[in-house]
């Protein structure tokens, strides 16, 4: 990060952690490698969306957003181990569904 008023913003919020930043769109010069991310990234939306609404809200929080355990805890209400398992079902579950992918 570069400057301290992102800290600033990010605590506002009540994080202590900054939002990890996207990185940039690539730049692929091949209209075949542009075609297949993009139908990556929808494939990938929509197996997050068709995760139940605790292991969704939970890999989103994790993977999309960055939030820590205890953060997701103190937002879901679960205990932190129960966060960690499901956290690891809903990354396995992405994971199989996208292995076609590879």
């Amino acid at each position: 990060m570069t400057g301290g008023s992102d800290q600033k913003t990010y605590r506002a919020h009540g994080s202590s952690r900054p939002h990890p930043r996207f990185p940039e769109e690539p730049t692929l010069s091949d209209p075949d490698e542009v075609v297949t991310a993009r139908l990556q990234v929808q494939e990938l939306a929509r197996i997050v969306q068709a995760l139940p609404d605790a292991p969704r809200a939970v890999w989103v929080m994790r993977e999309i957003g960055g939030a820590s355990y205890a953060e997701i805890a103190e937002a879901t209400g679960m205990p932190q181990a129960t966060v960690r398992g499901v956290l690891a079902r809903a990354r396995r579950r992405v994971l199989e569904q996208m292995e076609g992918w590879r």
